[in-house]
């Protein structure tokens, strides 16, 4: 019943941030086309030169993107679906972002 439906929502999820996340191997690239796959993800904030840019204009879209994809940030009756969404981006930009860091040191 219900649950069943939950996982597959879960799994449909997984496999669209996957197809999308596939051949980005930096946080610039991640973040550039962040509106391909989050609604509300503007290319003004997210401009597709992102991961030619300066490490601060980095830094920032990075942070606009954890304002907009943070689970806790997300409205109380979004749907299920959006809601796993933004848990996988959250996280996949957080491990994404972490690399960057360490690069960057």
């Amino acid at each position: 019943g219900h649950l069943e439906v939950e996982d597959r929502g879960h799994q449909e999820v997984e496999d669209r941030v996957r197809r999308w996340a596939r051949h980005k191997s930096t946080l610039g690239a991640l973040l550039a086309t962040l509106g391909e796959i989050w609604p509300g993800a503007s290319a003004d904030d997210f401009p597709p030169e992102l991961h030619k840019c300066e490490p601060s204009a980095l830094r920032r879209a990075y942070l606009k993107s954890v304002r907009l994809t943070h689970p806790d940030k997300q409205a109380a009756g979004v749907d299920v679906r959006q809601r796993v969404l933004a848990q996988k981006l959250f996280a996949l930009l957080a491990s994404s972002n972490a690399k960057w860091q360490k690069a960057q040191k």
